[in-house]
């Protein structure tokens, strides 16, 4: 099975978990699916996992974790110019009380 398909299947799980209210079990699947993007230098799935680890490190209130992930996706997001992952991550970081510089955002 290709390696992207893998980390993808461990993002899909992760976000099950998530809308099931287990943030902690989420984490392991998108802390996996992290490492397989960086492996096979998926920026994409970089993005998105990372994007995803803020999100549920921000539903459990460990806030600057939150925000040190988010970061590093609205990185990537501006890098590779994906509107979505710049869009989602700007929105988080604004909702956790760190929005992004001007020429950080969309």
């Amino acid at each position: 099975m290709k390696r992207e398909l893998v980390g993808r299947i461990h993002g899909t799980v992760g976000n099950a978990y998530f809308q099931l209210g287990q943030a902690e079990k989420a984490i392991g699947y998108y802390e996996q699916a992290l490492i397989i993007s960086r492996d096979i230098q998926d920026r994409l799935g970089e993005g998105s996992s990372l994007g995803n680890l803020g999100v549920a490190y921000a539903d459990l209130g460990q806030t600057e974790k939150a925000i040190g992930y988010h970061e590093q996706a609205l990185q990537i997001g501006q890098e590779i110019k994906d509107p979505v992952i710049v869009r989602v991550a700007s929105e988080a970081l604004t909702r956790l009380g760190r929005p992004p510089g001007p020429s950080e955002g969309c």
